[in-house]
């Protein structure tokens, strides 16, 4: 969840830079902007430049005068599904104590304001997320594979054959992978050259670690491939462990970083020794 903090409501802005301000919050998804200087609780749902709306939420004064209106807003928000709930509360100047704002618009009539941030709320499913529909950012991705190389440890020569090509079609047979699963392997093969960039250059990552990626997944591989009949199951094990392993290495999201290990994976499946087991004749 992203939050802006900033002093004037965006109806105080002028226009020209108000548009500048939303199309910034578009840019790092922000999803809750708070605001003041009115004095006056309010909530605004705005729709930025791409259509994905975000809540805008005054709170009041800190003080009670003929202007202003003290009041402060307890803020929910369920991170699951982006469910929240927004409850004003405000001063009782005759008796002296807090209460729950129901005056601040048709909408908060009981006191809270139930809204739904929206990008939160977008069901997503990691594993069939579809890289069709959301190109990578090649940049970031070679970032993390030079992070990937520096922030784990390198604990000797890597037991990968990278020369070792093994042809995919029998691979994906021997290892019974589904349909689904090789036209997923396609889309990921389309950034194979990003990571060729990096491994086949000095520039980015030490020459002793060049291989520590193929021996870390083929690791995971040799420790996991038994316990499942096919290259589907085998081929989410992976990922789950090193993500489970190594998720607070790298300052991306779970989501991205498991975008990116997928590609990784699906490169050593490629370029490694990996994947010839026979699982046709396992027994059910």
């Amino acid at each position: 969840m992203n939050i802006a903090i900033g002093h004037h409501t965006l109806g105080c802005i002028e226009y020209g830079e108000r548009n500048t301000i939303q199309a910034n919050f578009d840019d790092v998804d922000i999803d809750l902007y708070i605001s003041g200087h009115v004095h006056d609780p309010s909530h605004n749902i705005t729709v930025n430049t791409s259509d994905n709306p975000f809540i805008e939420l005054t709170s009041g004064a800190i003080f009670s005068d003929e202007y202003a209106v003290p009041g402060f807003v307890v803020v929910d928000i369920n991170l699951d599904n982006g469910d929240a709930t927004a409850c004003y509360h405000i001063w009782n100047t005759s008796n002296d104590y807090w209460s729950v704002n129901n005056q601040v618009s048709r909408r908060t009539k009981h006191g809270k304001l139930e809204f739904k941030l929206e990008r939160l709320s977008k069901e997503i499913d990691e594993d069939n997320l579809s890289i069709d529909s959301e190109e990578i950012d090649e940049n970031e991705f070679k970032q993390f594979i030079i992070d990937f190389h520096e922030k784990l440890d390198f604990e000797g020569p890597t037991r990968s054959n990278l020369d070792n090509k093994v042809e995919l079609d029998n691979k994906f047979y021997n290892m019974r992978c589904s349909a689904t699963f090789q036209k997923r392997f396609d889309r990921f093969s389309r950034y194979f050259g990003t990571i060729y960039s990096i491994m086949e250059s000095t520039a980015y990552v030490s020459s002793e670690k060049k291989d520590l990626i193929a021996d870390i997944i083929i690791d995971k591989y040799l420790e996991y491939h038994n316990k499942y009949d096919n290259g589907d199951e085998i081929f989410s094990c992976i990922i789950d462990q090193i993500i489970q392993e190594n998720e607070n290495l790298f300052p991306y999201s779970k989501l991205v970083t498991k975008k990116y290990v997928k590609i990784l994976t699906a490169w050593s499946i490629y370029e490694c020794d990996i994947f010839n087991e026979d699982k046709r004749y396992v027994e059910q």
